[in-house]
């Protein structure tokens, strides 16, 4: 994670990493700030075509999820793949956040 974040992470949160070859590819999880529960994730393309370890890593992330009553999620404009992966872990599309990011929530 600090090789992620420059440092430690500038919140409280319950991440998976994944490495390829002894170098981090992916970070995903829970993060808790503001009273909020909110899933992030980030991978590479190297990650991408892990098939079988991204399949793993969304199973575990969904135990993750099911401990909560809410989870939200944003979708990157920067990501193309953002809301059919992010439906594919199970939120549902709930609205636009007024800078203007997709919101989705899982319950």
């Amino acid at each position: 994670m600090r090789q992620w974040f420059g440092g430690v992470p500038p919140y409280s949160c319950k991440a998976f990493v994944m490495e390829v070859e002894g170098k981090l590819e992916a970070l995903y999880g829970l993060k808790f700030a503001n009273g909020e529960v909110t899933c992030f994730s980030t991978l590479t393309d190297v990650a991408r075509k892990q098939k079988r370890a991204v399949v793993e890593g969304i199973r575990l992330l969904r135990k993750e999820i099911e401990k909560h009553d809410c989870v939200i999620a944003y979708a990157s404009k920067d990501e193309p793949t953002a809301d059919a992966f992010i439906r594919h872990v199970g939120f549902s599309h709930v609205g636009t956040a007024f800078w203007g990011e997709e919101v989705y929530c899982y319950e």
